[in-house]
């Protein structure tokens, strides 16, 4: 693994091709194709740009605030085509903060209302077309916390990963009971988002959280553990359990999937921390025999090794992983599933480094269908306006941008609200500071 810590210093997109293409990789010239519409089922999308889920801390009683909905009216208005919307919890012991969004009968009409402006507010941007709108459902498992202290439930131990969650070697592992009771929150949930007219909803199974934890859990005992067909229970049958409800008529079933866990033990992941997609494929097949075709792909855990799928050149305190190499690895592995899966829209990751030329980026993978949609997360609360920019001005600004400094995700580390301090100081900024008293 190549350690390195060059800075993005590229003035020009010759500049930045004479780097990358070693990598095979390439920034075209135009974004044609990233803002172009698109079929999704029988919905049009009005480009190929998609806002991913970034939890923003500022939620009340579950409930999204003025806070969260201006956040989502901004990108809104800005012309993403699809919106995926942030975790949302289906139960209050899965909640990753106090002030994650949590649906249930008491706020469902807040999630309505939302929806609706966010859809209302979309046909204002420079594409006048309604957005695609899915809602993140998750349950934080090992990263659920509860009045800003730990309160994990894990589905198994992992030495590396307790020790840094401080849990015990003999903590408790939530029960079959348990996992066959939480199948019906995720549907409950998942009825409730069909009354408020989202499009979809993503069972959540990445970054380490109780359904990615699953999917790894191959020393775990019971019906949720051990071989695959065991590991992959839980998110097939609850699948299952949403597709032939009957409120649910209508609502599309979105998952946000690791590729590979990338850690001691982990799901797709060989012993020396290389990835195998042999089990990725296996379940992807699975997914789309259950009419599974929206997969938002990344890779990692977060909260263990941050870069893998957050690829950043201004980490100062630690060796961190040549950014390009990061990036790399991200579409090298999306290539690999799409080729694999050419009817499955899969969404791509990893733009963001690239700065103002990450739409450059995107548009060659879609160009050349490596990938189907290219997805934005830490760019989207630091530029919102980007799918309007690309269709006006065909290309990014570059003091708008996100410069990668993961102060977002520091504010959101503190249970604090999360969002761009460097591009939206006059709303985070004051947040930051708390972390200084």
């Amino acid at each position: 693994m190549e350690f390195n810590k060059r800075r993005f210093s590229f003035e020009t997109l010759n500049d930045l091709n004479k780097e990358i293409n070693k990598f095979d990789l390439n920034a075209s010239e135009n974004v044609v194709e990233l803002t172009s519409p698109m079929n999704l089922g029988d919905f049009t999308l009005a480009n190929r740009i998609v806002a991913l889920p970034m939890e923003g801390v500022d939620a009340v009683n579950g409930a999204p605030t003025k806070l969260t909905r201006d956040k989502y009216i901004n990108v809104a208005r800005g012309g993403y085509g699809l919106i995926w919307l942030e975790a949302t919890s289906v139960n209050r012991e899965g909640m990753s903060n106090n002030n994650q969004l949590f649906i249930n009968e008491d706020n469902f009409n807040e999630f309505k209302r939302l929806n609706e402006d966010i859809k209302k507010a979309s046909k204002e941007s420079s594409y006048k077309k309604e957005a695609y709108t899915v809602l993140q459902l998750n349950h934080s498992g090992r990263y659920s916390n509860h009045n800003k202290k730990e309160n994990a439930q894990i589905a198994t131990h992992r030495r590396f990963l307790d020790e840094k969650r401080g849990i015990e070697h003999d903590r408790k592992l939530v029960t079959d009971t348990y996992l066959d009771k939480l199948k019906n929150d995720y549907l409950n949930a998942a009825k409730l988002a069909k009354k408020c007219g989202f499009n979809a909803v993503d069972i959540k199974s990445c970054h380490g959280y109780l359904l990615s934890e699953l999917l790894s859990a191959s020393d775990r005992p019971g019906n949720y553990g051990g071989s695959f067909t065991n590991r992959t229970r839980f998110l097939l049958e609850t699948i299952d359990m949403i597709k032939s409800n009957s409120e649910c008529q209508g609502l599309e079933i979105a998952v946000r999937l690791n590729m590979a866990d990338m850690t001691e033990n982990g799901f797709s992941t060989t012993e020396n921390l290389e990835y195998n997609l042999e089990e990725t494929e296996k379940l992807i097949n699975l997914l789309r025999d259950r009419g599974v075709k929206l997969i938002s792909l990344t890779l990692g855990n977060p909260y263990y090794i941050p870069y893998l799928n957050k690829p950043s050149d201004l980490k100062k305190d630690e060796d961190i992983e040549d950014p390009f190499t990061s990036s790399y690895r991200i579409f090298e592995m999306s290539r690999k599933l799409q080729r694999k899966f050419p009817e499955i829209f899969f969404v791509g990751v990893g733009y963001t480094f690239f700065r103002q030329f990450a739409a450059n980026i995107a548009e060659n993978e879609i160009k050349h269908n490596y990938i189907k949609l290219a997805g934005f997360g830490r760019e989207v609360l630091a530029y919102p306006d980007l799918a309007n920019d690309l269709l006006k001005e065909s290309c990014l600004d570059k003091d708008k941008v996100c410069i990668t400094c993961g102060l977002c995700s520091k504010l959101k580390a503190n249970f604090l609200p999360a969002g761009c301090v460097v591009r939206n100081k006059e709303t985070y900024g004051k947040y930051l500071k708390e972390l200084d008293k």
